[in-house]
This record gives C-alpha cells, structure tokens and sequence, in this order.
C-alpha cells in the first residue's frame, strides 16, 4: 500500500488493484484495512471518470481501475468488523446524482458496472460463507462474517440506487 502512495503509475493501477481486492477477499479478517479504507475509495471514486471539477479545473488524478476488483474490494470490507459499510453508504450518496436520467455520460457505464458487480460479489460471499463452503479457501472467523443485519443493511444502502 505505501508504494501505491508514493509511486503514481497509471499503468500499475490495475494490477496493484487487482492484488489488493484478491488480497483482501483472500483474508478476511486477517488484515486490518480500516487505515486504507478512505484511500481506497478515493482511488475508486476517482476510477470512475465522474465530471467533477473545483473553479473550473478537472482532476488530473484519474485513477483506472476495473470495477470488478473494486467491488471484490469493498466486499471483502464489509462486515461487523470493519467501517466499510459507511463509506459505503457515502459513496453511494456521492454518485447517486450521476445516476439521474439528466446525467449521461462514460461514467454512467463505469457506475452501473461497479454496481453490478458488488451484488455479484456480495451475494458470493454471502453463499460461501453461510452454505457452499469451499475447503481450499480460508475460513473467515465468525466474528468477521457478514451477520443478517449486514445483508439488511446492505440492502437499504443500495436502495435508492437502484429504484
């Protein structure tokens, strides 16, 4: 993560992305992610090329990243343990206006694939840990696994997104 900080590569964002979303699915509840939690969306917020500028000046911190180890990503953070589930729902409430019929764009496609894909994995990880075990993987502890009122929550959160 430090060389992620300090080295901006464009070209390296994809792959470090990617080892960090199969990182963090791969251990949950080893790794602490609570100190890189605000980085990480960040960086995620930025992926999706949102027309955001302050006194007319564009961001030319664009940060490609592939919705698919974001969503892993944010996934894997959710739970009682951790604060994922906030930054979550403060996420969603900053993209929300881009999702309005008024709004159309290229962000519009690299909003609604991030989306898909963090049901997608939230609805894996939901299964794997509470029906289809799978003996190669680590067991997540139980106090890291996502509780019934995670999934509630996680519903109510992505609610107004999707009406």
């Amino acid at each position: 993560m430090e060389l992620w900080n300090v080295y901006h590569y464009p070209v390296w964002n994809l792959d470090i992305m990617n080892l960090v979303a199969s990182t963090a699915a791969n251990t949950i509840g080893l790794i602490d992610w609570t100190p890189h939690i605000p980085l990480m969306f960040t960086r995620i917020l930025r992926s999706l090329e949102l027309p955001v500028s302050y006194k007319q000046i564009k961001s030319s911190k664009n940060q490609s990243l592939c919705a698919d180890a974001s969503a892993t990503w944010i996934v894997a953070i959710l739970g009682p343990k951790f604060d994922g589930m906030r930054y979550l729902r403060n996420f969603f409430s900053t993209i929300e206006s881009y999702l309005n019929i008024a709004n159309s764009g290229k962000w519009v496609r690299h909003i609604s694939d991030l989306l898909v894909q963090l049901v997608k994995y939230f609805q894996e990880r939901l299964i794997s840990e509470r029906y289809k075990k799978h003996p190669w993987k680590p067991e997540i502890p139980a106090d890291y696994r996502l509780r019934d009122q995670d999934v509630t929550e996680f519903v109510e959160v992505f609610k107004p997104i999707a009406m």
